[in-house]
């Protein structure tokens, strides 16, 4: 990707990150304005004065069509209101990764990772106009930001009115309308095209700050978490399954892509996780195969090597004759990562 092309794209994320803000902003400050107006305007009416005391008349079926009237119009800002937070997520996911790429040196080991990465979101999130947060996770945000306790208010006015009013043509009227207009929201909502969430399959990407190192070669650490390299039965290393099993093999190498590597392993490794001389555990499984397994062999690793793309393993394997490993059970919940930790 041309920097001079991802400087001016920088530049339009800022522009609309401060536009999404502003419209967020501005409806909410509408909504709240014109809701509080509505009701304030509207229970102060029911409130009588006389004979030194104080009446509440409501509910009547005149202030409960306002609380459905009130109701209406949070629902229609509701769905402004996410929409412009939603923009405000789209378009900060994508600065904060053209941020990242600009940042890091044009020698970087992990320049093309974070290219594929952005290429993936300015695909769904810009081009598609997906977005990146599902929309119940948008809902519940946008409660918390400003509308929960007003919603809670309006609806126990209506429960109330639902409730305590007479049973007439008024009132059935004031049901239809009140449900109609929550199902079409609720359907508009849920239809809105720049609202269908999409999850993308990205890599994993090392700390900010092993990024910004120019010369950065990954500085070692060690954990005590137990690793399986697994073999899929239907893939192209369906065969290592004999040479594991056979005790005249001692010794064996395995590759494994980014894709096949668990996510938390693979940030390891990118923040410089060393294995050669740990101890580690093989197993095979069928490509849709879901439960638990034990381990056929364990070994150790002679020699390791990892780039963004791909793991290559020397692995010394035990003698077969060891049935100590038998007893561990391991839990596959996702096939597809062959390498993982041994608990996750």
């Amino acid at each position: 990707m041309e920097k001079e092309w991802l400087e001016k794209f920088y530049s339009e994320c800022g522009r609309e990150v401060s536009l999404a803000y502003n419209v967020l902003n501005h409806t909410n400050t509408w909504g709240l304005t014109l809701v509080t107006a509505l009701l304030s305007t509207t229970f102060l009416s029911a409130v009588k004065l006389g004979n030194f005391s104080i009446r509440f008349i409501y509910p009547t079926t005149y202030h409960w069509y306002i609380v459905i009237i009130t109701w209406i119009i949070m629902l229609r800002f509701f769905v402004r209101s996410a929409l412009a937070l939603t923009n405000m997520y789209r378009w900060n996911e994508l600065i904060y990764a053209t941020a990242k790429l600009l940042s890091i040196p044009q020698e970087s080991l992990y320049r093309d990772l974070l290219e594929r990465n952005l290429k993936k979101k300015i695909d769904a999130y810009y081009f598609k106009w997906k977005s990146p947060r599902p929309k119940l996770y948008v809902a519940w945000q946008n409660l918390k930001l400003m509308y929960l306790w007003l919603f809670i208010i309006i609806l126990s006015l209506f429960l109330w009115g639902v409730l305590t009013l007479k049973k007439d043509n008024f009132f059935f009227l004031g049901i239809v309308i009140f449900f109609t207009a929550t199902l079409l929201e609720v359907l508009w909502y849920s239809k809105w095209y720049g609202m269908q969430h999409e999850k993308l399959n990205l890599e994993a990407e090392p700390d900010i700050e092993t990024l910004w190192n120019k010369n950065y070669k990954g500085t070692a650490f060690y954990n005590d978490q137990s690793i399986l390299f697994g073999i899929c039965l239907n893939g192209p290393f369906k065969h290592a399954y004999d040479l594991i099993t056979n005790p005249a093999v001692r010794w064996i190498h395995l590759s494994y892509s980014i894709d096949n590597i668990e996510p938390s392993l693979t940030k390891d490794f990118l923040n410089g996780l060393d294995i050669k001389g740990k101890q580690i555990y093989l197993a095979c499984w069928n490509e849709n195969f879901k439960g638990e397994i034990n381990p056929i062999r364990t070994g150790r690793i002679d020699y390791f090597s990892f780039s963004p793309n791909i793991l290559r393993v020397n692995i010394i394997l035990s003698d077969i004759s060891d049935t100590q490993h038998h007893e561990t059970v391991i839990k596959i919940i996702n096939p597809n990562y062959l390498c993982k930790y041994l608990d996750s």
